[in-house]
């Protein structure tokens, strides 16, 4: 049987009360070979679409990417999926009005 010390839980790294349940907003980076695909979830509306910058709309800021040769994969239900050499990701606070 295998010694169980007092190791510190997933949660425990996390403080998980300050994680609001309702949150939608995630953001997930994998690289495959050259290349990486970012996942984004929670976004309202794609600003500007172009295969060197991305910019899209969450509920209370922005995010800029940007890179070379960016392909939106897929956009449903707010997750957007974009691949391509990316060179760099920025979050900008910013208040869009809703049209």
């Amino acid at each position: 049987m295998k010694n169980r010390t007092n190791r510190p839980s997933a949660a425990s790294f996390f403080h998980v009360e300050e994680i609001p349940l309702l949150e939608r907003e995630k953001i997930e980076i994998v690289r495959i070979q050259k290349e990486r695909r970012v996942f984004l979830c929670g976004v309202r509306r794609i600003l500007q679409y172009s295969d060197r910058c991305m910019i899209f709309l969450l509920q209370r800021e922005t995010v800029i990417i940007e890179g070379e040769g960016l392909t939106c994969v897929s956009f449903t239900g707010g997750a957007v999926g974009v691949r391509g050499h990316l060179l760099s990701l920025r979050f900008r606070k910013e208040v869009h009005e809703e049209e």
